[in-house]
């Protein structure tokens, strides 16, 4: 079964990181400043779903990528 989270959040908690790394799961988190609307960040994760799916296949969980506004996918180190 495939782990799967997508949070909008910008920092991680200690206890996030943990609980990511002990389920094994691909967390990505839309970047925003500011107070960005639920559609418009809808918009933006659509947008970079290619690159997130091929992000998918290519690394092995668990992992945190950040999600920008102009659709790229970039690993972060957690």
């Amino acid at each position: 079964m495939r782990r799967l989270w997508i949070s909008s959040l910008g920092t991680m908690s200690v206890a996030e990181k943990r609980a990511i790394r002990r389920a094994k799961a691909r967390a990505f988190v839309l970047a925003a400043q500011g107070n960005l609307r639920a559609e418009t960040l809808a918009e933006n994760f659509l947008k970079a779903l290619p690159k997130i799916r091929r992000l998918v296949e290519k690394e092995k969980p668990p992992f945190v990528a950040k999600v920008s506004r102009r659709g790229d996918v970039n690993l972060l180190q957690f």
